[in-house]
């Protein structure tokens, strides 16, 4: 990716350009002109008051790239100490009865300590960069105008801390939904139960004493800021409404409406009962179907229901499922899906979406195919 300085976009002076116009025709035509002239005026002074903040995210973006080159350099002096030892020294051994000087080498533990803090220096110093990097982007273009992957879910949020290379952000998490979001995601999905009190939260598993789920407004909250799509998975057997009480499905239905959002949300169960309630009561809601089951009936069900899509599982017969479901024009999710090969696989199959827990979605651009790339990578 090659970047530039925002003074090669320099602008012509249209001021002058426009005083001149004025100097040589007059009347109606010449305020047209005018008009026109002004409206590009702006259009020009709009982008060129992003120039500056483009120029202050590219000077912290050659700052984090320095870092990891320095870090990837102590990362091999730290190794290159252990496999090969620096310190000489000798000692006094007996060989063959003859006292003689041996020579031995030793881990210089002090370089290793000094390489061991300006590395982690360096990683804490990239991780604040890249939060001020995407700040300065987002006034640039909204974190909801963002390039989004157009086939990947997080299931529960992604869960990969790039950064830290490892798997510890929780599920249904605030931080985790954010993550996906900064991310690429298509879609965050996200468990969604009712607590004792009768709030909706994310959470998988019921709400026990001392525990803090994010409220269902925050998860929406972030969806629609990222604009990512939110998949609802309905959760009746972890909270405290059971199958076929409405008013807790009918809750997210008005939640959603009051956000504005029914369009960028989906409500997934596994259970007919909740397809047609939430049927009967919203024309316009989207449904998905969460189940294993393509069989002539459940097809038929499908189509009457006006359901969007059929999330199934990953399992020994997922292609024959996925067959069934396009041959009958219904849109297929899978879940969940732990490699690049099988997500590939199933979207030449014919799949429309791959839920994963993994790290699918995270680089979801060929490198250099966006700028983004270079700064979440």
């Amino acid at each position: 990716m090659t970047y530039v300085k925002s003074e090669n976009f320099s602008s012509r002076n249209l001021n002058s350009i426009r005083s001149d116009m004025e100097s040589i025709w007059s009347g109606t035509a010449s305020d047209a002109l005018c008009v026109s002239l002004n409206e590009v005026i702006v259009a020009v002074d709009e982008v060129e008051a992003y120039l500056g903040t483009y120029d202050s995210a590219l000077s912290l973006l050659e700052t984090y790239k320095n870092n990891k080159t320095s870090i990837e350099k102590y990362d091999n002096l730290i190794a290159d100490e252990r496999n090969n030892p620096s310190v000489r020294n000798t000692r006094k051994v007996m060989v063959d009865g003859v006292e003689t000087n041996e020579t031995y080498y030793t881990i210089n533990e002090g370089f290793i300590n000094t390489w061991s803090t300006l590395k982690s220096k360096l990683e804490s110093d990239n991780v604040e960069l890249k939060t001020k990097i995407e700040e300065l982007l987002a006034t640039i273009c909204p974190n909801n105008l963002q390039p989004k992957n157009n086939t990947d879910i997080a299931h529960r949020g992604s869960k990969f801390d790039g950064e830290r290379n490892n798997y510890k952000i929780g599920d249904n998490s605030l931080d985790a939904f954010i993550n996906a979001g900064r991310n690429g995601f298509w879609g965050a999905e996200a468990d969604v139960i009712q607590d004792s009190s009768g709030r909706l939260v994310c959470s998988h598993n019921k709400v026990e004493k001392n525990q803090n789920p994010i409220p269902f407004e925050d998860y929406l909250d972030v969806c629609k800021e990222y604009g990512m799509t939110a998949i609802i998975d309905v959760k009746y057997s972890n909270g405290w409404s059971k199958v076929g009480e409405d008013d807790y499905v009918n809750h997210i239905l008005s939640t959603i409406n009051e956000k504005g959002m029914m369009d960028s949300c989906v409500i997934q169960t596994n259970n007919k009962h909740d397809i047609i309630n939430v049927r009967n009561n919203s024309e316009d809601a989207r449904i998905w179907f969460l189940t294993d089951d393509v069989s002539k009936d459940n097809i038929e069900f499908i189509k009457d229901n006006g359901v969007e899509c059929v999330n199934t599982k990953y399992t020994g017969n997922t292609t024959s499922r996925v067959t069934t479901l396009k041959n009958n024009g219904i849109n297929i999710c899978v879940w969940n899906v732990f490699s690049e090969k099988d997500k590939n696989f199933l979207l030449d199959r014919g799949a429309t979406y791959i839920m994963s827990d993994n790290v699918l979605g995270i680089s979801p651009y060929q490198e250099g195919e966006e700028d983004y790339n270079d700064i979440v990578n």
